[in-house]
């Protein structure tokens, strides 16, 4: 079994508004984590190490000045993370809303120091890399990868980043509803994804591209958007999704990235306030297992 070491993230940052098509703000996102990394939980694991960073809520913020706070905030948890990460431990970050996921990506590049190989997995029914002059809602949750692959439009963000990753080092899987410039971004860079129709109509064929895909990475890093489920097995999120993929799928393929040898690995949008919540807190516990167990 893997050693991990939990990062527990307290984080709304990403939600200045209400998500996409929603009618409410997903308030209680930000206490995700303490509810997966419940002490019952931890008592399961033969060893682990956990560190807390937790971000300014959006409505303490002046909209003026909120992408330099941003900055300075991904900044310090990228630095959290790898001055308390040791040797032989596997990072594992626990949010909060899904834009916890590029200091923990960052974090991993900066130790690697070569943002070409790295690998990166986003499990998510959307797909989080707008630009913000396309995104509908204006929430950074919803365009936190754009900066990673491409330019981006908001100088403080596009400099944490100045060598992009290749879009070619990205998988998308999910059921993608996409804004229009997010289809148009995938459709010209020809961005590698997976369906759920894609999955039930060819496994193997899907199981084998996935694995070698992988296997083609020294690191990979992994986010975990719980909304990539079907909302009738994960509800307890922002967006919960229509036409999911059921768990024993995903767990196909969690099971095979549970074995890379420098795997890093993200779950972010579990909202322990919303209907459902105790299902989906145990199947990101199960999740969890399952990475830590490859």
């Amino acid at each position: 079994m893997k050693n991990p070491h939990f990062f527990k993230v307290r984080s709304r940052i990403g939600l200045i508004n209400n998500p996409s098509k929603q009618k409410r703000a997903n308030i209680g996102v930000e206490e995700g984590s303490d509810y997966i990394l419940e002490e019952s939980f931890l008592k399961t694991l033969k060893s682990h190490s956990v560190s807390s960073f937790s971000f300014p809520n959006p409505e303490d913020l002046s909209r003026e000045n909120f992408y330099k706070t941003l900055e300075k905030n991904i900044l310090l948890f990228q630095n959290l993370i790898n001055r308390e990460i040791e040797d032989g431990q596997t990072q594992i970050v626990i949010g909060g809303d899904h834009s916890v996921s590029l200091p923990s990506v960052l974090a991993v590049i900066d130790r690697v120091e070569n943002s070409k190989k790295v690998g990166y997995v986003h499990f998510d029914s959307h797909g989080d890399i707008n630009l913000h002059k396309d995104s509908p809602s204006k929430n950074f949750h919803g365009m936190y990868l754009r900066p990673l692959f491409d330019d981006f439009d908001v100088l403080e963000i596009d400099s944490l980043l100045i060598d992009k990753m290749p879009t070619e080092n990205l998988l998308m899987i999910g059921n993608l509803d996409l804004d229009k410039g997010e289809f148009e971004f995938l459709d010209n860079k020809n961005i590698k994804t997976i369906s759920r129709e894609n999955l039930l109509k060819d496994g193997k064929k899907v199981l084998k591209n996935f694995s070698d895909f992988i296997a083609s990475f020294k690191y990979l890093h992994v986010s975990f958007d719980g909304d990539v489920l079907d909302k009738s097995i994960f509800n307890a999120t922002g967006i919960p999704c229509e036409k999911g993929f059921m768990l024993e799928e995903i767990m196909l393929l969690i099971d095979l990235l549970s074995k890379h040898k420098n795997l890093s690995f993200d779950i972010a949008e579990f909202n322990p306030y919303k209907k459902k919540a105790l299902e989906s807190k145990e199947i990101c516990q199960e999740i969890l297992l399952k990475v830590l167990d490859g």
